[in-house]
């Protein structure tokens, strides 16, 4: 197709595509938190609860965690946990058995305290099994060939920050220390699957993250990568493909990092993508009516920890700005499914002038609207004329242009001379995959044309 026919068709498409979709995350509830941490849904007994890691009032660290169940159409408070410094919440099932374990960091005086694992007894978490921790600042539980593993991220003794981190291992009973690893002011454990092996990623604070592989026995270093302050892994799938997002937080005196998505090349895992952040501290990957998207913790812009989250797209083979979302000093992110409905929970841990602010649940809200009164083409909540007559050629605003009508109906012709219907057909196809480049929703003649210069790979200037 020369680049001048599919401009032609690219105009035929943009006056005549009525459907516009709405979809963004939407303020649903709010929370009131002390210097959030973590935020944790999960279910029980097809009950939905939220379990939220309070780290500082103020005042003290040893304060309440808080556990919320859903009741009818928001979350109340039915729990409070006592807590010291809590980072992190880690909800798992064994044998029916739902279990709660909770990172304790510091208490005010040292960091070498005992981190906790409650069960459930039907009606409240009971404390089930203490662990001693350093620092401790996650929880990851993952199963291999049926055996049950925590593996818990230790930061720093109080006086070292490379200490080994621990992989305990369920004996019927307890959790027992099953492997040491060596790790560097770790922040973050996450277990995942590549093609029937087993992978445990840790985000290190200081010097390089790495990747472990399970050879059978143990964990074993699989693979180094360099990062700047790494806080958070996210693992995911797709389209076939594994990948790893890594929230890289602060490094040389700056909270403005680039961020990176990683993807597995068969062998190794490669950096696939950079992204800007500032101050980036969790990432959540989401899939959403088979659209795809990451979701971004941004903590500190280097002058306020009142900054925006991102939400980006996969649009055109990367991920793309598609929602800002203001935050303050955001820290965690938890995505999850109710009655249908999708949400997601910001925890917010900082505003610069007190820690007990709102953390916030966000309710996804997407619409179509069909309207067109005039039926010129342009859907009403565009159309700033919304009285042209009937069968009026109209710029994409609505307004009307006799001399647009005809260079259509002249475009019509020669595209129908050209292709059959179903060729036709596929090509809109191919096209309407590439158009919404700014993630809007919107499906405008400049991202429709944009979209046509990527495919085509021609740019306008040979359109001449």
């Amino acid at each position: 197709m020369k680049l001048k026919e599919i401009y032609a068709l690219t105009i035929i498409i943009c006056i005549s595509f009525s459907v516009v979709t709405y979809a963004e995350f939407l303020e649903y509830q709010s929370i009131p938190t002390n210097s959030a941490y973590y935020i944790e849904h999960f279910s029980i007994n097809n009950e939905n609860y939220l379990a939220v890691a309070n780290y500082f009032n103020g005042i003290s660290y040893n304060i309440n965690s808080k556990i919320y169940k859903w009741k009818e159409s928001t979350f109340s408070e039915i729990q409070d946990i006592p807590t010291s410094g809590a980072l992190d919440l880690e909800c798992f099932i064994i044998d029916n058995e739902t279990f709660l374990a909770v990172a304790n960091n510091y208490n005010g005086l040292t960091q070498n305290i005992d981190s906790k694992i409650y069960k459930w007894n039907g009606t409240e978490f009971l404390e089930f099994q203490t662990i001693q921790t350093h620092r401790a600042f996650d929880w990851e539980y993952f199963t291999i060939n049926g055996h049950k593993y925590l593996a818990m991220a230790n930061n720093f003794d109080g006086s070292n920050r490379n200490i080994h981190s621990k992989i305990y291992k369920w004996n019927g009973t307890k959790f027992n220390e099953f492997q040491s690893i060596l790790t560097n002011s770790a922040c973050d454990w996450e277990f995942f699957n590549v093609n029937n092996d087993n992978f445990l990623a840790v985000a290190n604070d200081i010097g390089d993250s790495k990747i472990y592989k399970w050879n059978g026995n143990e964990f074993s270093e699989f693979q180094s990568i360099s990062t700047n302050g790494a806080r958070t892994w996210n693992s995911f799938s797709m389209n076939n493909e594994t990948y790893l997002a890594l929230a890289n937080y602060y490094q040389h005196s700056s909270y403005k990092q680039n961020s990176k998505i990683y993807m597995f090349n068969g062998s190794t895992f490669e950096e696939f993508q950079s992204i800007p952040t500032n101050g980036a501290y969790d990432w959540e990957y989401i899939n959403l009516n088979s659209e795809s998207y990451l979701v971004l913790a941004n903590q500190n812009d280097n002058s306020s920890w009142n900054t925006n989250s991102k939400v980006f797209k996969w649009t055109c083979g990367s991920f793309e700005d598609f929602q800002s979302i203001p935050t303050n000093g955001a820290i965690d992110l938890e995505y999850f499914i109710i009655n249908g409905d999708s949400y997601l929970a910001i925890a917010n841990h900082n505003n610069g002038y007190t820690r007990n602010i709102n953390s916030t649940i966000y309710k996804w809200k997407s619409e179509c609207n069909y309207t067109d009164i005039d039926e010129d083409g342009v859907i009403d909540i565009f159309d700033i004329d919304s009285k042209t007559p009937k069968g009026s050629a109209v710029y994409s605003d609505g307004r009307r242009s006799d001399d647009l009508y005809n260079e259509i109906d002249e475009l019509k012709q020669t595209i129908s001379n050209m292709y059959t219907e179903e060729q036709v057909s596929e090509k809109l196809q191919s096209i309407l995959e590439c158009c919404d480049t700014d993630g809007n929703g919107k499906i405008s003649l400049v991202e429709i044309i944009k979209g046509l210069e990527t495919l085509s790979g021609i740019n306008k200037k040979d359109a001449k």
